[in-house]
């Protein structure tokens, strides 16, 4: 009679530690994972999907991957892109659009097909805008001005670039809405103001300085160092005193001295004496 093996379930079962949702899993006891899993998957009277595993296990191969690259090297050959590319390296940080519609792939594979996802998306954009010109001249009979999107437009030499807000006039209003993180010169020192307007006080501030800067270009600067001031310094240690008791600082040597009181022990603490301080010297000694 062949003895029947009870120590491994029979397939189909799940291992232990699958974190995938497995059906009435929580009201059966008495048994392990493997065998719990394989009564589950095998009882006709639970209702459960049909696939054990409910995302695909084959490798998803791409459509059209030399599509995918050829469309990223036209952008990289017509914009001079070094960005985005065909070989992203896992780890970078920055970026991906539409990077979010792939995954369950290699790094190499997501950002490839993401980044010709958007530079499809972008042609189809761009070819709807000049078929809306192409139709809006028709009906109207004005002429517009097709713009190529494979050839790099460069920036006019005769136009003057954006100003920056920093460098408004005056006259304008001068601020930047809350939440921007961008540097805003002269507001660290504003306290007790909304944003708004501490952006705008400290780009007066600025401004004016810069104004005043550009007045001053060209004029003679003299420096003036003022005079040095000696002002008598506090005496510590008096020579001809004692220190009034309760004093808390440090006295040098005073707690090698006994058998007298405070006023005795911290008379000329120091013990500077002059030509005409024998005789006093000569008295607190006898005393």
């Amino acid at each position: 009679m062949d003895r029947e093996n009870h120590l491994f379930p029979e397939d189909p079962y799940y291992l232990p530690r699958y974190c995938g949702y497995l059906p009435q899993f929580k009201y059966r006891i008495g048994k392990t994972y493997g065998h719990h899993s394989s009564d589950i998957l095998t009882d006709t009277n639970v209702r459960r999907s049909p696939r054990y595993v409910l995302s695909s296990t084959e490798p998803v191969i791409p459509q059209n991957p030399t599509r995918e690259v050829a469309i990223l090297r036209s952008k990289r050959d017509n914009w001079g892109n070094e960005i985005y590319t065909e070989h992203m390296l896992p780890g970078y940080a920055g970026y991906i659009p539409k990077n979010q519609h792939y995954f369950s792939r290699p790094y190499g594979d997501v950002c490839k097909s993401a980044l010709s996802h958007q530079e499809l998306e972008q042609s189809h954009m761009s070819q709807q805008k000049r078929e809306d010109r192409k139709l809006f001249s028709a009906k109207t009979g004005l002429s517009t001005t097709a713009r190529s999107t494979n050839a790099r437009i460069p920036y006019p030499p005769s136009a003057n670039p954006p100003k920056s807000s920093y460098f408004e006039k005056p006259d304008n209003p001068m601020w930047f809405k809350s939440g921007y993180t961008g540097f805003v010169p002269r507001t660290r020192e504003l306290i007790a103001l909304g944003y708004p307007k501490s952006t705008n006080v400290g780009l007066r501030v600025f401004n004016d300085n810069l104004e005043g800067n550009e007045a001053r270009r060209g004029e003679t600067v003299s420096v003036e160092r003022p005079p040095d001031r000696h002002e008598p310094k506090a005496v510590l240690y008096p020579q001809t005193a004692g220190m009034v008791p309760h004093y808390t600082g440090y006295i040098p040597g005073y707690k090698y001295r006994i058998g007298k009181t405070y006023g005795r022990h911290t008379y000329n603490t120091l013990r500077i004496y002059g030509k005409n301080d024998a005789a006093n010297r000569s008295q607190m000694i006898s005393a």
